[in-house]
């Protein structure tokens, strides 16, 4: 999404959305690359003295060995190259590096095999013809498709057929400038999505009208996010517009995505300890990082997968019995759904059974308090001891949630919260849970006060820069007991 025209990126980013790229994350390359290394090298070994003996004996005798030859070679190549960081993407689009790193993996391969041969005194069940057939036209042919699939592979980037990832690109300064960041960002293999400029003459304007251009700036990328075609914001602006670059980072905190700031120049004392980032030749800092690194990402689903796949069936007839608790005592819909905000800020509908005589969900609700009027008698059953949050389960199943996480609000109440507390929006960082942090240590229930919501935002950003599988088990543990007795819950 283009905020300013003309842009001459802007009818290429709109041809290559029609490509249907094929999407790569930079670890898939290079585990593909790695997978590509040891396929031609095994095959290679092994092909070779087949040929030789074919050749010279007319047999097939003697393969076994080199099954072997093949495989430790390939494993101490491919492990000197991932040493060598022959798979980082700037080093791929360098043949003539990888080429050099190749030929000292190859030599450092076969020299392995031969020391361990000549130790254990093995040496002689090997065919010298095919142990040099498979040294040197094995390398040959291994060599030759190596390098013409990592070429085709270099191209398809090149020509974007092939992206890593997607970005969104906030330039404060001359379209020039975006035009030029955007082709070398995409040389990469970075889809650009959008990108918008913030003319260096508008920051000269009242701190009011300044502002208000800067908020404009995020809520484009907000939109790019939300469409699910941004990993990660890159910023190209000057170190001289300081005051704006430090508004602007302020205001991009609430996105849940990295920030990356070009270009590569001394970062001033208040960049928050920013980290290098080698782009294949463009540097820059990450100002901002992901809450949670891809591992944690899918530890943390499998493991919402594993729990909710077996509580969903075991707790069927249990639900049942609940379900028609709620329809004998307060009729239908025995189910509430209310329109709440997920990672990114992105909306979906919570599933809960229904605890009050209103299902209110528009820009005006009213929070439960104690003893509250609309509150069922069995509601207020069911509320004492969470158990109108079960069937989120299901929420956790689609993927819109997780078992562990902040407590998502309805959203009058994001729209109250989020503009009187800096960092409220930065829960959207990770998936809401049907429990979480704030909610085993008493923050939990209605909200009277700035303060008390502060409280609980507090909470869940500490479970946020604190996670791990762990931690996830002690909340679930802790949860189960609090379900028995906990005298914040009404």
């Amino acid at each position: 999404m283009f905020q300013q025209k003309p842009l001459s990126s802007a009818v290429e980013l709109t041809e290559y959305e029609r490509r249907s790229p094929l999407l790569f994350s930079e670890t898939g390359l290079r585990v593909a690359m790695v997978g590509i290394d040891l396929s031609l090298i095994f095959v290679t070994v092994t092909l070779a003295p087949i040929i030789y003996l074919y050749l010279a004996n007319g047999v097939y005798q003697g393969i076994s060995q080199f099954l072997k030859v093949a495989l430790e070679s390939g494993i101490v190549a491919v492990l000197l190259l991932i040493v060598r960081r022959t798979y980082e993407l700037q080093n791929l689009m360098s043949l003539r590096g990888q080429f050099s790193n190749y030929v000292q993996a190859w030599l450092l391969g076969f020299m392995v095999v031969l020391i361990e041969a000549f130790m254990t005194q093995t040496s002689a069940d090997y065919s010298r013809g095919g142990m040099l057939f498979a040294f040197m036209p094995g390398f040959v042919l291994a060599c030759g498709a190596r390098f013409w699939i990592f070429d085709a592979l270099r191209r398809r980037l090149l020509r974007h057929e092939i992206v890593l990832s997607s970005a969104f690109l906030i330039v404060l300064g001359e379209r020039r400038e975006a035009e030029t960041t955007v082709a070398r960002l995409r040389a990469r293999g970075i889809m650009v999505s959008g990108v918008h400029c913030v003319p260096a003459a508008s920051l000269a304007k009242p701190p009011q009208q300044k502002d208000e251009i800067l908020v404009n700036a995020v809520h484009s990328a907000r939109q790019v996010i939300a469409s699910g075609r941004c990993d990660t914001i890159y910023v190209l602006a000057p170190w001289s517009m300081k005051n704006a670059l430090a508004r602007l980072r302020g205001l991009l905190r609430r996105l849940p995505v990295p920030v990356v700031l070009l270009p590569p120049d001394t970062l001033g004392s208040d960049a928050l300890n920013a980290r290098p980032v080698d782009l294949a030749g463009i540097a820059g800092f990450e100002i901002q990082r992901a809450p949670l690194t891809s591992t944690d990402l899918v530890v943390k689903r499998a493991f919402d997968i594993l729990l909710a796949g077996i509580a969903l069936p075991l707790l069927s007839p249990f639900l049942g019995l609940l379900a028609l608790g709620v329809l004998i005592t307060s009729g239908r819909p025995v189910f509430f759904r209310q329109r709440r905000r997920g990672f990114g800020g992105r909306t979906f509908s919570i599933l809960k059974f229904r605890t009050m005589r209103v299902t209110e969900d528009g820009p005006i609700i009213r929070q439960a308090t104690r003893n509250d009027p609309r509150v069922t008698r069995f509601g207020a059953y069911l509320r004492k001891h969470s158990l109108d949050e079960l069937p989120q389960i299901w929420n956790v199943l689609m993927g819109q949630m997780s078992l562990i996480g902040p407590r998502p609000h309805a959203e009058a109440h994001d729209d109250q919260f989020d503009p009187l507390i800096e960092t409220y929006a930065m829960r959207h960082h990770v998936k809401p849970g049907i429990t979480g942090w704030a909610q085993i240590n008493g923050s939990r229930g209605e909200t009277r006060t700035v303060g008390d919501m502060e409280a609980r935002v507090a909470h869940d950003l500490w479970y946020i820069n604190n996670f791990s599988l762990r931690l996830d088990l002690y909340i679930v543990a802790r949860t189960v007991l609090l379900a028995f007795h906990d005298g914040a819950a009404y």
